[in-house]
């Protein structure tokens, strides 16, 4: 396992200009872009499966 370290980053999405209700509706839950702060977390250095 490898440690990454905690950070912030810009999430979310701007207003897409010309867009219609339909599609608005599809990325409400991600507006505005607002700053988020994970904290450090370990995680697998290779891929975990069944195979």
């Amino acid at each position: 396992m490898v440690w990454i370290p905690d950070g912030e980053f810009s999430m979310g999405a701007q207003d897409p200009p010309g867009m219609d209700d339909v599609g608005m509706k599809a990325t409400l839950d991600s507006r505005p872009v607002h700053r988020v702060h994970v904290d450090g977390f370990f995680m697998n250095r290779t891929d975990v499966t069944d195979a």
